[in-house]
């Protein structure tokens, strides 16, 4: 990068010129965190919906495998009371 500088920069006898052109890259540059800044706190917005979702889903499965449990464990007791035919 600093290669790439001396280059851009380097052959410019013009301290204004120099000075113009790096206020304008470092304008640039702000402008580009500040992109990534809000890509940022997009994602991490998203995420955090996504979290959300799973320990809602993760709620669902539990009450599901208890309702299962639930079922199962009546079914057995009716069985157990059926007589047996052997």
């Amino acid at each position: 990068m600093l290669k790439d500088l001396v280059k851009r920069y380097g052959s410019s006898t013009c301290w204004k010129e120099q000075v113009h052109r790096l206020s304008a890259d470092a304008m640039e540059y702000d402008n580009e965190v500040a992109r990534l800044n809000a890509e940022l706190k997009a994602a991490k917005t998203e995420v955090k919906a996504v979290r959300l979702e799973l320990r809602v889903l993760k709620a669902e499965l539990a009450r599901r495998q208890t309702l299962n449990d639930l079922h199962y464990a009546e079914w057995m007791q009716d069985q157990e009371s059926k007589p047996r035919c052997d």
